[in-house]
């Protein structure tokens, strides 16, 4: 088998949960977490986490191993996820990411830049008034001169880590290809992605039914519970649903408010993740469950 990387991402209420299932039922994909609040454990309703059901027939991996107390930083994210495509791959399966968050797949992809490089203001300052003059791809083309291989992996108006790159480059105490983790690279794997994205006017609708479902499957509750038994890490606490009950059971908030809060602020975070995802190239776009049936039908195991 060849080796292959499936993405499937969306905004959240998007549907990723029931097109991965789809997927599942009739490939041989296992799948992995790809979204920064699922990894915890104790909060399946504000992570909106796979059903129990669904864990049972299909491999899951990257679920809900932490606990709430517990960090865990982009760089162990990166890891991890790595270690577990490799042992997909062994066992003659495709590893299929399936999430919301944009940064995640943004590593994965591109490798996980090393931060140990010190940074340089006074080259970054005179690369950006360089470029306000330039042509908008001189950037990019600059970077292709001394280091193509990382070029080849970013968009030309990825200004951010282009200009990062060329500063890796430019360090004297750094090894230019010693920068860039891509243990993936080697295998050469082909990519597969899927951006569910539905109409913005249903997504709206299903976030706001989402939030009452929520409420209705015990959100308070959750919430009280985490605050009674952990010493909460900051990644939970941006969970959208935790401050805003905290608010509710400290009676800053009605019921009518908390929930008007959780929603608007949860339609706020689809639209930054649509931004993000509309910046990723060569995916394949649909709207919901049955429009991914032509895409199934024209891949190959």
């Amino acid at each position: 088998m060849n080796k292959e990387i499936w993405c499937l991402y969306g905004a959240t209420a998007s549907g990723k949960t029931e097109m991965a299932m789809r997927i599942a039922s009739s490939h041989p994909v296992e799948i992995l977490c790809m979204d920064a609040f699922q990894i915890y454990q104790e909060i399946p309703i504000l992570s909106a986490a796979p059903e129990p059901e669904d864990l049972a027939k299909i491999p899951h991996h990257g679920f809900a191993f932490l606990r709430p107390d517990q960090s865990f930083s982009v760089v162990e994210w990166y890891e991890k996820t790595v270690a577990l495509i490799l042992q997909v791959w062994e066992r003659n399966k495709i590893p299929m990411l399936v999430g919301g968050t944009g940064l995640y797949l943004k590593l994965i992809q591109s490798g996980l830049e090393d931060t140990g490089t010190t940074t340089d203001p006074l080259f970054r300052k005179n690369l950006e008034s360089s470029a306000e003059n330039k042509d908008p791809h001189w950037l990019w083309e600059e970077l292709n001169k001394v280091w193509p291989q990382r070029a080849e992996k970013l968009h030309f108006n990825d200004k951010k880590r282009i200009i990062r790159a060329l500063e890796i480059h430019n360090s004297p105490n750094s090894l230019q290809y010693g920068q860039i983790r891509d243990e993936l690279a080697q295998f050469c794997p082909g990519w597969k992605k899927i951006w569910l994205n539905p109409d913005r006017e249903l997504l709206y609708h299903r976030i706001n039914q989402r939030v009452l479902l929520m409420e209705a499957r015990g959100l308070v509750g959750e919430v009280e519970k985490l605050q009674r038994q952990y010493a909460v890490q900051g990644t939970i606490k941006q969970a959208i649903g935790y401050k805003e009950t905290l608010g509710f059971l400290e009676g800053t908030l009605s019921r009518e408010a908390w929930i008007q809060c959780i929603q608007q602020n949860t339609r706020r975070f689809a639209k930054r993740q649509l931004t993000w995802f509309r910046a990723q190239q060569d995916y394949w776009e649909c709207s919901s469950v049955s429009d991914v049936l032509p895409w199934l039908r024209q891949t190959t195991v």
